[in-house]
């Protein structure tokens, strides 16, 4: 109990310092820029979700409830990218992890484009729909999330190598870069053995040449 406790703690004061180092200066580098439009939009995550809330209750009443739950569990999809998004952002920086969390914005920016349009057949009062203000405010709050993950996806891609070279992160197939040194020094030292060395040649004359 004590050991997951301490695990627990050891995580929060290591994500506490990440959040802390990076407030600091949120625009100074491009991992940082992304990393705030990351934050930002998601921030619209706890709006879209009362306003979904809502909107599932209006859009039952109207015997429309297969979009209300579509709502909702696109709600729960973008949280758990949330998740695993900020965790890519701010810890786990390899080339396949901000590679899946880049293809992770792309489907979202289909997944929201997608349901703004089926929201917007039951936004105004000719859809029958009672509490359609509900169902306008998650279309609205659904299109900022689009917005978001299409603007973090094309940062993404435009800025991947320099995030994975500024901050001194390998990718997965570099190995430790302490091995990598090893092996380039070895093959200096064997280049510069083999550039130095001389050889002898005696040939049927009994002439001699170096």
């Amino acid at each position: 109990m004590n050991t997951t406790k301490e695990k627990l703690n050891k995580a929060y004061n290591s994500s506490k310092q990440h959040f802390n180092e990076h407030f600091k200066d949120p625009w100074s580098t491009h991992k940082k820029k992304i990393s705030t439009v990351w934050l930002i939009g998601n921030a619209f995550l706890f709006p879209f979700f009362i306003s979904a809330t809502f909107a599932c209750g209006a859009l039952e009443q109207n015997n429309s409830g297969q979009a209300g739950f579509v709502l909702i569990w696109t709600f729960l999809n973008s949280f758990l990218l949330f998740i695993g998004g900020t965790m890519v952002l701010f810890k786990y920086h390899t080339e396949y992890f901000l590679g899946a969390l880049t293809a992770s914005c792309i489907l979202m920016c289909s997944w929201m484009l997608q349901e703004a349009i089926v929201l917007g057949h039951f936004s105004d009062a000719s859809s029958g729909v009672q509490d359609f203000g509900a169902v306008s405010a998650s279309l609205i709050f659904g299109i900022i999330l689009f917005l978001a993950y299409l603007i973090v996806a094309i940062l993404l891609v435009m800025y991947q190598k320099q995030i994975l070279s500024n901050t001194g992160f390998q990718n997965l197939e570099d190995g430790d870069t302490t091995a990598g040194d090893t092996n380039q020094n070895y093959n200096n030292n064997v280049s510069g053995n083999i550039a130095t060395s001389t050889a002898v040649v005696e040939d049927e004359d009994g002439n001699i040449s170096i």
